[in-house]
Parts: C-alpha cells; sequence; structure tokens
C-alpha cells in the first residue's frame, strides 16, 4: 500500500492527491443484500423486526411475491418507530397469515393479514410494559393507514390497504 500511495505522490498534484485521500479514506458500508420472499428468516427488516416474526418461523406462512415484501417493510418500520418511541421491545402478535391460515384462526375473508395485494398487509402487535391504551393512542396519531383498536385484546393491529386509506375499527 505504501508503495502505491508513492506511485500516486508522484503522479499526482497535491490537490489531486488531495481529493483522492478525501474520496478514499473512508471505507465504504457494505450494501445490503434486498429483502425477498427467500431471505432467511433471521433477516433483519429493522434493528429488531424480524422476517421470522412477520411469519412466526413458518416456511407456511414465508411470502411468495415481492410486493408483499415490501408492504412487509413499511409495517415493520412502524413497528420499530413505537419500540423505538417507548424504549421497549414490540411484540409481535401477528402477522403474514396465507389464506388456509386466516380461515383457521378465524380471520375476515378479506384480512390485511393476507398480505393479498400490493399495499396490503398488516401487524398485530403490543409493546412490552406499555399499556394498550397508550399504544393505541399513540399510534392512532403516527400511524396514517389502517389501525384496529384492539386493547381489549391486549394488542394493536396497523395495516394498509390497496389506495392506503385512513381506516379506523374496535375489534
Amino acid at each position: 500500500q505504501l508503495a502505491a500511495w508513492n506511485a500516486l505522490e508522484e503522479t499526482l498534484t497535491p490537490k489531486q492527491l488531495q481529493a483522492f485521500a478525501d474520496l478514499y479514506r473512508v471505507a465504504a458500508e457494505p450494501k445490503r443484500s434486498a429483502f425477498r420472499p427467500g431471505s432467511p428468516f433471521s433477516y433483519k427488516l429493522t434493528a429488531n423486526v424480524t422476517y421470522g416474526e412477520l411469519t412466526q418461523q413458518s416456511e407456511t406462512r414465508r411470502f411468495v411475491a415481492q410486493h408483499q415484501c415490501d408492504t412487509a417493510m413499511v409495517l415493520a418500520e412502524f413497528v420499530q418507530k413505537a419500540r423505538d418511541h417507548f424504549g421497549k421491545p414490540a411484540i409481535i402478535t401477528s402477522g403474514h397469515r396465507p389464506a388456509k391460515i386466516n380461515a383457521q384462526v378465524g380471520g375476515a375473508s378479506r384480512s390485511e393479514h393476507l398480505y393479498d395485494a400490493k399495499d396490503t398487509g398488516a401487524v398485530d402487535f403490543y409493546v412490552d410494559g406499555v399499556s394498550v391504551y397508550t399504544l393505541q393512542a399513540w399510534a392512532d396519531k403516527q400511524w396514517p393507514y389502517s389501525l384496529g383498536y384492539g386493547a381489549p385484546k391486549g394488542f394493536i393491529h396497523v395495516g394498509m390497504r390497496p389506495s392506503k386509506p385512513r381506516v379506523r375499527w374496535d375489534y
């Protein structure tokens, strides 16, 4: 490396040498691979939310289309935002539910949890040690899309629908 630097000093003007040094002094950050349906369940969508949390680590719940991954990223970022705001872990109780699983758990036939169209998806969660009523009041101000008030059941539902309307309802 020293020999290469000496060669550069002989070739470049002091100004060019400084520009080169400034450009290459900081190591480039490694490029993060994109989130895809086949990503491992350990893939971190955010600092604290993994793909596996949205799928209960189950191959039967794995996403099959890129639009599902894209929607999941938006939802995971909101869960992370809640975690960061309250300073406590966010616990996902339900994420992606393919049609068969959704029917087994008694989900709505057009549930956002199906992730069956672009911009459609949902996550049910709570923040450990935070009143769910406090969480849903905060989310109501922060989340612009669909929000299910599930405090009596111990969670809130944040979701998205095509065209991303603002929707609110009680469980």
